[in-house]
């Protein structure tokens, strides 16, 4: 079986990439760079794919397409953020012919609240998202709008919103959990209880996988996260820890006082969107994923795999955009 994974040199695709290719699929691996990285190839083949590049793209045919390249960083305009999430895909589209599309979107499509359901994000103002999470609603508006109307190549369309991919190798969120340590304390812009669902890559992985094996038709819009609800601020600190190697000192800063600054200053986007994300309480509702994929995992959060992992790799005083591809 043939599978196209989009996204390919990043954190998600990369994983995506080792996965289906282990698992005996034949993976054409999509991404932005002209030369993807050598340790990809043992994987895949590459194309190299621009989804702001209006130059005609040769057709590629495969049973399933993974949709997992997105541009995720709240600074970029909205304007940027359509150019790519969403104008990117309708550009994707047109390229692509498969039964099955996959498509990685985000929490970010739901305003912070405890226990969402999948129907939550119909129901929401877009004007309370980031430009990040319209940009992903968007998309799966496109998505399912154009399965409805019988315009795509795909009998399958499978949406997966996951909360806070973690695990080795994540050189997004993890670059920025790290900045929060100064001088062998932990300075904490939020409440010292927020739970979560977390995702583990490989729990997305898995995710995937089932969706191939058991859906062969119509729409299906699933939530995705580890099977356990997680408090953040006991997470980033035992991260921190074992990657330092030492105790650290826990500040609290007054994030009461700090959100209403940076909502006057950045609206609902960058520096207030991070902060939000550390502070509003946001769990999903896993039970429709459980109840049609039969989805059950025992992979959760593990400071000591991650803090391993970033030693071995030698990355401490690397950019992580300069981190190696897993």
């Amino acid at each position: 079986m043939k599978v196209v994974i989009t996204g390919a040199t990043g954190f998600v695709g990369a994983h995506l990439v080792r996965y289906f290719s282990e698992m005996g699929f034949e993976v054409i691996a999509l991404g932005r760079s002209l030369k993807p990285p050598k340790n990809l190839l043992k994987f895949a083949s590459y194309k190299s794919f621009d989804f702001e590049d209006e130059i005609n793209t040769e057709k590629i045919e495969a049973d399933v397409c993974i949709h997992a390249a997105a541009l995720t960083d709240t600074r970029c305009s909205f304007n940027k953020m359509m150019a790519i999430n969403v104008r990117g895909t309708e550009k994707l589209l047109s390229i692509v012919n498969c039964k099955q599309f996959i498509y990685i979107s985000s929490s970010s499509v739901y305003q912070s609240g405890f226990d969402q359901t999948e129907a939550m994000a119909n129901a929401i103002d877009k004007a309370h998202l980031s430009n990040y999470g319209k940009s992903k609603l968007l998309t799966e508006q496109l998505l399912t709008n154009n399965f409805e109307k019988g315009l795509t190549s795909f009998q399958t369309l499978v949406i997966f919103r996951p909360r806070a991919i973690y695990g080795k190798g994540d050189r997004t969120l993890l670059p920025k959990l790290l900045r929060l340590v100064k001088n062998n304390r932990l300075f904490w812009p939020g409440k010292k209880y927020v739970p979560s669902t977390m995702t583990h890559i490989d729990n997305l992985c898995y995710a995937c996988g089932l969706s191939i094996d058991r859906l062969k038709t119509d729409c299906h819009v699933f939530n995705l996260g580890d099977n356990q609800v997680y408090n953040l601020f006991e997470v980033v600190k035992s991260l921190n820890e074992n990657i330092k190697r030492k105790k650290l000192k826990s500040v609290m800063l007054p994030a009461g006082f700090l959100l209403p600054v940076l909502k006057f200053i950045y609206g609902n986007n960058s520096r207030y969107f991070e902060l939000m994300q550390l502070n509003a309480p946001l769990t999903l509702d896993l039970s429709y994923l459980r109840r049609v994929l039969n989805y059950d995992t025992e992979r959760t959060f593990s400071a000591s795999e991650i803090g391993d992992w970033y030693h071995d790799t030698k990355v401490e005083n690397t950019n992580p955009l300069n981190w190696p591809w897993i």
